[in-house]
């Protein structure tokens, strides 16, 4: 029963992640999230939901765009997962995204 509870806890951090990527985007510009999406699925041929797991992915498209933007996303996912970032893989993951690096991320 803990293998199925840990699954959907990863299930579910995951989803959350997904959605904080998506409406912090969004919220900045559409064109920005579309092109974002796009290269994704051109550079890595994955989703944001793969975010999750590989958060190196969107931090350097991010700052692939522009600096200042990579920036404004990073700060509004953060501050959107401010209340779970005590958490170790929502922790490593913001690590991850804000530029401290780790070999793997913890599930």
């Amino acid at each position: 029963m803990k293998l199925m509870d840990d699954a959907f806890d990863l299930d579910v951090k995951k989803a959350l992640v997904t959605l904080v990527i998506q409406e912090s985007l969004m919220e900045v510009s559409k064109v920005m999230f579309e092109l974002v999406f796009e290269r994704l699925q051109k550079d890595y041929s994955c989703y944001i939901s793969d975010c999750y797991n590989h958060p190196e992915y969107l931090k350097d498209i991010l700052k692939d765009f522009d600096y200042e933007f990579y920036e404004l996303i990073v700060n509004k996912i953060a501050k959107k997962l401010e209340k779970l970032s005590y958490q170790k893989p929502i922790k490593e993951f913001l690590d991850i995204l804000s530029g401290k690096q780790y070999i793997e991320l913890s599930v």
